[in-house]
């Protein structure tokens, strides 16, 4: 029986502490403030503590505590905020409450905390007193995000004259209510509804915000916005309503935003647009349409929109640009068209956007463009036509684009440059046309590019480099030739490019690297030859490359290397011949390479080498020479040391003798 007792006891004990109700505080320093992180268990909602616990700093009282918040998760177990939390802290200037249980807030939660500025309610909210922040005139920050409130009462906000960012991100709100008319929130800046239930936005849902300068719609249900919906916002400059399912955007609906900047509508259901879509909007600079259903745009659709920089029509199904659709956009400098079904620009597609300065036209359908299609671009500097249909590039195609800087073309199925194509481009410094199907480059094909930089013929079916192939090309100071089909070099090829600094030809079936095929490349850095299938190197291939730092050879098929065939490069330093089938290395083959820092020999055959060729390296720091017959180890920067390098190829110099 004594036992019985005894547990029954224990289990009297333990129920009573798990029920215990309190309210304490762990205080501490936080951002400069003295703060309390709050804890609570009050299952029953009772409103009815005397005190708050805990111990405080050193010298501090509660009236030095400035915020206070939450440490984990799980410290708020109670449903309501008791009202002894602002009776205890009369100076609080931050309150920040998440993840806890709090599904009310009554009317005396905040009474006694008239110094708030911050109010932050991250919990499980699902009811808020008409007068829960009518003492709060001091609040100017207001986070009610991730709570289910649905809806508010009518005049909760209207003492918080002072309020300036306004939060209502993910709260399961499904309307609009009269919440902000009459109410005092005229130094409202923000105010962000986004990730809510919101199907539709009545007449002067904002009206009385009249300063309010950003409002934010996005991720919600809107699938109809009323006329007169943004009456009463005069002071508007950035309006986002993306991701809904708004499908067509009536004439005049936001014409009371005079003084609007930004409207971003990406990412909705529209599929035509017509024209005044968009009266009204005469400050506007930047609009976002990109990801919608577009397909048909009507000549007008812009109208009024003077001021407008930044168009994006990205993602859409639009087919066809209308003669004039851009009429009147004379300010606008950026107009992206990417991913859409263009198949065509004809002659006046761009009429009247004299000032554009980047167009993307990329992941179209485009395979024709008419001469003269870009006349009155006068002031373009970046053009994007990668990924398209085009098939050969002619004279007049490029008409007008006379401050090009950048012209993008990779990825169409160009098999064609017709000499003169390029003419007219004459500030041309960057030219890509990687990934296209060109055999060959007509001399003359880059005449009068005389400030090109860059020049990218990457995967495309070149067979051949010929000497004159380049002329022009006085300023180039990248050349990439990767993945084609060279076979061979001419002597001379590269003449013309004498402010070149980095040439790679990797990936192509080359054979032979005749001798000055290189001549003229005096300002070379950089020379990639990897990856194909070199198994002759002559003893003059690198002359004229007294500047080179950087050879690439890997992967190759060399099996041995000239007398004298690195002496032209007394500069380089860096060497990569890993992945070859060398089998012996003489010093006569280097020369004195004082300023070589590191060497890659990977996986050849090398049986022997002369220890000169490291004697004289005086500044090498890495040494790469796994899977060799008479070695194999790494010793990179770190690792490095002259002695240990040594001693590694001892077996490499015996050989040798």
């Amino acid at each position: 029986m004594m036992q019985i007792l005894l547990i029954f006891s224990v289990l009297f004990c333990a129920s009573a502490a798990a029920q215990e109700v309190f309210v304490n505080c762990s205080y501490t320093f936080r951002n400069s403030r003295y703060a309390c992180d709050l804890s609570i268990n009050n299952p029953d909602a009772l409103n009815n503590f005397t005190e708050v616990g805990g111990t405080h700093a050193d010298s501090c009282t509660n009236d030095d505590v400035l915020s206070i918040g939450t440490e984990f998760n799980d410290d708020i177990n109670s449903a309501n905020f008791p009202s002894i939390v602002c009776y205890t802290f009369p100076n609080i200037e931050v309150v920040n409450i998440s993840g806890g249980e709090l599904t009310v807030i009554d009317e005396w939660a905040f009474g006694k905390c008239s110094r708030i500025s911050s109010l932050t309610l991250h919990d499980k909210i699902n009811s808020i007193s008409a007068n829960a922040f009518s003492t709060l005139a001091n609040l100017t920050f207001l986070d009610l995000s991730d709570n289910t409130l649905r809806t508010l009462p009518a005049n909760v906000f209207e003492s918080l004259v002072n309020l300036r960012e306004l939060y209502l991100t993910n709260a399961s709100v499904n309307q609009i209510g009269s919440w902000f008319r009459g109410a005092g929130l005229w130094n409202l800046r923000i105010l962000n509804l986004n990730d809510n239930r919101i199907g539709s936005i009545s007449f002067a849902a904002f009206a009385g915000l009249e300063n309010l300068q950003m409002l934010q719609l996005n991720q919600n249900q809107l699938s109809s916005i009323a006329y007169g919906a943004f009456v009463g916002l005069p002071n508007l400059q950035e309006l986002q309503i993306s991701n809904n399912q708004i499908i067509n955007i009536p004439a005049g609906i936001f014409g009371n935003l005079q003084n609007l900047l930004s409207l971003l509508l990406n990412g909705n259901h529209i599929s035509t647009l017509t024209a005044g879509a968009f009266a009204g909007l005469r400050s506007l600079q930047r609009l976002d349409l990109q990801d919608n259903k577009i397909e048909k745009i009507a000549v007008g659709s812009f109208d009024g929109l003077q001021n407008l920089e930044s168009l994006i029509l990205k993602v859409c199904r639009i087919t066809a640009l209308p003669v004039g659709v851009f009429r009147g956009l004379t300010n606008l400098n950026e107009v992206t068209l990417s991913r859409n079904d263009i198949s065509e620009i004809s002659f006046g597609s761009f009429y009247g956007v004299n000032n554009l300065q980047v167009l993307y036209l990329d992941e179209n359908r485009i395979g024709t463009i008419s001469e003269g299609a870009f006349t009155n671009l006068v002031n373009l500097q970046m053009l994007d036509l990668t990924s398209n249909s085009l098939t050969t590039l002619s004279p007049g195609m490029f008409t007008g684009l006379y401050k090009l800087k950048k012209l993008y073309l990779s990825n169409n199925l160009i098999a064609q440059i017709s000499v003169g194509a390029f003419a007219v481009l004459f500030d041309l410094d960057v030219l890509d046309l990687l990934g296209n199907r060109i055999t060959e480059l007509q001399i003359g094909a880059f005449a009068g590019m005389y400030i090109l930089q860059q020049l990218h013929l990457s995967y495309n079916q070149i067979s051949a480099i010929s000497s004159g192939m380049f002329a022009g090309l006085s300023s180039l100071q990248i050349l990439t030739l990767n993945n084609n089909n060279i076979y061979t070099m001419e002597p001379n090829s590269f003449a013309n490019l004498g402010q070149l600094k980095r040439l790679e030809i990797d990936n192509n079936p080359i054979e032979i690297l005749r001798n000055d095929c290189f001549l003229g490349l005096a300002n070379l850095s950089e020379l990639s030859i990897a990856d194909s299938n070199i198994r002759q190197v002559n003893p003059n291939s690198f002359s004229g490359l007294e500047n080179l730092q950087r050879l690439y050879m890997n992967k190759n098929k060399l099996t041995a290397l000239p007398v004298g065939v690195f002496v032209p490069l007394p500069t380089v330093n860096i060497i990569q011949l890993a992945d070859n089938a060398l089998t012996t290395l003489r010093r006569h083959q280097f020369g004195v390479l004082g300023n070589l820092q590191s060497l890659h020999l990977d996986r050849n055959r090398i049986e022997s080498m002369d220890k000169e060729i490291i004697d004289d390296a005086t500044d090498l720091q890495s040494f790469y020479f796994v899977a060799n017959q008479c070695a194999t180890f790494n010793l990179n920067e770190i690792q490095f040391s002259l002695d240990g390098l040594l001693g590694m190829l001892e077996p490499c110099f015996k050989s040798r003798r």
